[in-house]
């Protein structure tokens, strides 16, 4: 990346409209992450769960991170996950 790629990005990203949430005036200049914010930190939802310790994630990506610390060989397939 050149410099004035570099520098005509930053000029953008300062007149992004920042999305703030209503619950802890966080902002977010994305709003789909905004709803995320609040979906998994304000309403506590955990869509994502491993059956096999029944810990449950906001994310799919959470989850991924935590199916590594189980072993190569779950007792439970990869296909039991559940999204509830």
């Amino acid at each position: 990346m050149t410099l004035d790629t570099h520098q005509a990005n930053a000029e953008l990203r300062l007149v992004y409209i920042l999305d703030t949430c209503q619950y802890c005036e966080r902002s977010f200049s994305i709003s789909s992450n905004l709803q995320r914010h609040v979906r998994n930190i304000h309403n506590k939802e955990r869509p994502f769960r491993w059956p096999r310790c029944d810990r449950c994630f906001g994310q799919q990506t959470n989850l991924d991170r935590h199916l590594k610390k189980h072993d190569a060989s779950p007792d439970l397939p990869l296909a039991t996950m559940l999204k509830i």
